[in-house]
């Protein structure tokens, strides 16, 4: 849900599927946020989400981009 309780959908590949049901079964949280944080709301901030992203994007060696954010 986002602005506006607005339900967005985003389409994952099998693979990437299959890796974030293995994330989320592993964590030891118990949140129901799919990165959780230790925050007010309970959710990692974007900022944060934005920053490990980059830094994996120049692990891998690709090009760094952003997730949408609307």
């Amino acid at each position: 849900m986002r602005k506006g309780r607005k339900l967005r959908v985003m389409p994952l590949l099998p693979g990437v599927s299959e890796a974030l049901k293995k994330y989320i079964d592993g964590r030891p949280s118990d949140s129901p946020f799919v990165f959780p944080g230790k925050t007010r709301t309970g959710y990692a901030e974007i900022y944060n989400l934005e920053k490990t992203l980059r830094r994996a994007c120049i692990r891998a060696v690709v090009e760094p981009f952003t997730p949408p954010t609307s």
